[in-house]
């Protein structure tokens, strides 16, 4: 683990990262989770303020609001999409805060993540 891939901001990690065999640099947002937990994409890291799993931002359950709306429907379609998008953007809103921001310019957005080609 390299620690200057990371970055704490006091709620979230952000995580920086190469695709190994490309000139890709990926940037994501991670939260406290659980092995069970609240997100559908998590990851072990050891870090002082939490210790434990971390899940990916964008990938949270659906609140029960949600989830209970009929499935293959164009309202659950719309609301899911539309609750995906402002995680997203907390995430976007995340990197470009940190440290990383700079980096990001002109970056590719895509489920929460940014990628920078150098």
């Amino acid at each position: 683990m390299n620690a200057s891939n990371y970055h704490f901001d006091g709620r979230y990690l952000i995580h920086r990262y190469a695709i190994s065999g490309t000139n890709l640099t990926v940037y994501e947002v991670r939260e406290p989770s659980e092995l069970c937990g609240p997100h559908s994409n998590i990851m072990r890291h050891k870090h002082p303020h939490h210790s434990g799993y971390w899940g990916e931002l964008g990938t949270r359950r659906l609140p029960p609001e949600l989830d209970s709306l009929p499935a293959m429907s164009e309202e659950r379609a719309s609301a899911v999409r539309a609750y995906h998008d402002a995680l997203y953007s907390l995430a976007y809103e995340a990197i470009e805060r940190s440290p990383y921001g700079p980096e990001t310019a002109g970056a590719t957005r895509r489920s929460g993540e940014l990628t920078v080609t150098s």
